[in-house]
């Protein structure tokens, strides 16, 4: 029953944003762990089917984009599913160890472990930051309580929604119908405010995209394409104050792409313009930064902290490395950013590095 529970709850999510899905699968996810006397096991087949449909993904990156073997892509996809799996498993063992027996522990509990699971997987390995139930209220009036709650807080108001509608088999039916009519009218409420306003300065910002096919942006035949696309895309925008790339535009590592750089700084110079660059850079022996470079009316470079497992970087690469590198697996080497860094600055504009 958890398996399919699990394999459901992608489908809460784009592209289908089936959002009544993470209103009913958490409360019965909770029921089946209250009755099973196997936690570590429900939990697991939960996250089975979790990952095993939302995040398989990861194979076709790995195996078709990346160019690793059919097997080693199957082994590394395998391994990311278990190392999720395990997660949520010792979520469901803590949800038992603590053994919740009336309506109202099983309501402060469950959803409280639901987050906390959820955060650790965005710690973890640096991090697992996909299928956080909180993201699947964008399309929803719940909404609202993201710029108060964050991701984290809503998955917990979205569990704790879950397990109070599954108690309404039981009486009294007040205790319940009370918290979700606050929940459902404050959400209307903070769905009129507004939670930003203008700064000092005000700027004409455009997002350049080259919607370049996956099979080619690595290929070096493709690579001087590449580079006049984004360049003539560019100077359809030298009106705008900031214009920004997106991650990994530039087909090369940058020590190979010095020249175009400085064409493109002598190309937006005279406007005064403030280009943001997303690039893989040289940083020499030691491997590769996956960067953001500003160019033009901006300064400095932000290199990316938080790296994508098994994506940017292999897990335990230094002590299983010399069996890594028989597998031919990319960019075993990208290192992650100092944890103090120069803000990047794109004219007078701030630019926040959790948003690079």
């Amino acid at each position: 029953m958890t398996l399919l529970l699990g394999a459901l709850l992608p489908f809460a999510f784009a592209p289908w944003s089936w959002a009544i899905l993470a209103l009913i699968i958490p409360g019965l996810y909770e029921i089946c762990l209250h009755r099973t006397q196997r936690p570590i096991l429900s939990g697991f087949l939960f996250g089975l089917g979790l990952f095993g449909v939302g995040a398989s993904w990861i194979f076709v990156s790995i195996h078709e984009f990346s160019d690793a073997p059919l097997y080693v892509a199957l082994i590394i996809t395998g391994g990311f599913i278990l190392i999720l799996s395990g997660m949520l498993a010792l979520g469901a063992w803590v949800y038992k160890r603590l053994n919740p027996q009336n309506q109202l522990q099983r309501a402060l509990v469950f959803p409280a472990l639901w987050a906390l699971t959820e955060a650790f997987r965005g710690w973890a390995l640096t991090g697992f930051p996909w299928l956080y139930l909180g993201d699947t209220v964008l399309d929803t009036p719940l909404r609202s309580f993201l710029p108060v709650l964050g991701v984290y807080g809503v998955s917990w108001l979205l569990a704790l929604m879950s397990v109070l509608i599954f108690q309404f088999r039981h009486r009294p039916y007040w205790p319940k119908a009370l918290p979700l009519i606050l929940i459902v009218g404050l959400g209307f409420l903070l769905n009129k405010m507004t939670w930003t306003e203008p700064g000092d300065y005000q700027y004409k910002v455009s997002l350049i995209q080259g919607n370049i096919p996956q099979l080619t942006k690595w290929d070096p035949k493709q690579a001087q394409a590449h580079f006049e696309r984004y360049h003539d895309l560019t100077q359809k925008h030298l009106s705008s104050d900031i214009i920004i790339w997106p991650e990994a535009s530039l087909p090369v590592p940058m020590p190979y792409a010095t020249a175009y750089m400085n064409a493109l700084k002598t190309m937006i110079t005279p406007h005064n313009n403030a280009l943001l660059v997303g690039e893989l850079y040289s940083a020499g022996d030691d491997g590769y930064y996956n960067s953001a470079q500003a160019v033009g009316d901006g300064t400095h470079r932000y290199d990316k902290r938080h790296l994508v497992p098994f994506g940017e970087y292999l897990p335990f690469y230094q002590q299983l490395g010399p069996i890594l590198d028989k597998f031919r697996l990319p960019t075993p080497t990208t290192r992650p950013g100092p944890d103090s860094q120069i803000q990047v600055m794109l004219k007078q504009w701030k630019a926040d590095p959790d948003l690079l």
